[in-house]
């Protein structure tokens, strides 16, 4: 994982399928008592749909778009497991818009934009120091997996230090918001249990914006572990390789090398050269090299 930072978090498989089924438990439960009250069909003196949307607001629409988007991904999820084929960009564009609709409607049904206002001037400072913290934390890692690749002081490679620490920002705050995810998950079961009003269209639009973020924690969690993975020693490599090393080798006079070659110019007269590796992507080591009147930072 990212810098080492794999001991910091150790994804549970569990969590997912305990919030799955917890969110079918309550469904079961609310679903259920709703529809004694009042049947989805009547059958008498003919069949009639006894929901109409005529008096529904953007509430409604994105419950039922919210709703519409978690069975549609059952359906995909059912016929991948058959054996049919749906481009990996379709899949995680489904994955995003469901997510989308779900906070656009937990965002409105819960007013988060007003209580958010009342709060923002605190949010932004604490924002703005938590990435300043996670800035300091990693840039440490950062320079210590640029040393252990190259061989050479991090100091050698600013831009190679600003791109990895911006990723290894990034990467925190990702864990940072897959926690508050599940807070909110907690918060909205909470809130749908003990705190829904007898109205039924209040205790449906709760538990759609529950199924919902418990999907969009399920999706958020295999999407960070999917970052993760792609975070390997690999992937810095690749970012190393590009955000640092930028000179061909045949203008240190290194003939003979691998294609894709690239070369980082150092003080005195010395370069590291990556050179492409099938396994690993990527190896480094230190040759001589000397370009008149260029700049010695890669």
């Amino acid at each position: 994982m990212l810098f080492g930072l794999k001991r910091y978090l150790v994804p549970n498989p569990i969590i997912p399928i305990l919030i799955v089924f917890l969110a079918t438990l309550v469904i079961y439960c609310v679903l259920g008592n709703a529809f004694k009250r009042k049947p989805l069909f009547s059958l008498r003196p003919t069949l009639t749909f006894n929901y109409r949307p005529t008096d529904w607001g953007a509430s409604e629409y994105l419950a039922a778009l919210t709703a519409f988007n978690i069975l549609l991904l059952v359906y995909v999820a059912c016929f991948i497991k058959l054996g049919f084929d749906l481009p990996k960009y379709y899949r995680w564009l489904l994955l995003a818009w469901t997510c989308l609709c779900t906070l656009a409607l937990i965002s409105m049904y819960y007013n988060v934009t007003t209580k958010y206002a009342r709060f923002s001037s605190v949010l932004n400072i604490s924002a703005g120091l938590a990435t300043a913290c996670f800035a300091i934390f990693t840039a440490p890692l950062v320079d210590s997996s640029i040393t252990d690749l190259t061989g050479v002081n991090a100091d050698k490679f600013p831009a190679a230090q600003k791109t990895l620490n911006l990723v290894a920002v990034i990467y925190c705050w990702s864990l940072i918001g897959m926690i508050v995810t599940m807070f909110v998950f907690l918060f909205i079961g909470f809130h749908t249990l003990f705190k829904t009003t007898s109205n039924t269209r209040a205790s449906t639009l709760s538990v759609v914006a529950l199924v919902g973020i418990a999907y969009t924690f399920v999706i958020y969690l295999n999407a960070f572990s999917e970052l993760s993975r792609d975070l390997s020693n690999k992937r810095i490599k690749v970012l190393l390789v590009y955000s640092s090393f930028h000179v061909s080798p045949d203008k240190c006079g290194l003939v003979n090398q691998p294609a894709n070659s690239k070369v980082a110019l150092l003080d005195d007269d010395k370069a590291v050269i990556a050179l492409p590796d099938p396994t690993q992507t990527y190896t480094f080591k230190r040759v001589a090299c000397s370009v008149p009147g260029s700049d010695r930072e890669g």
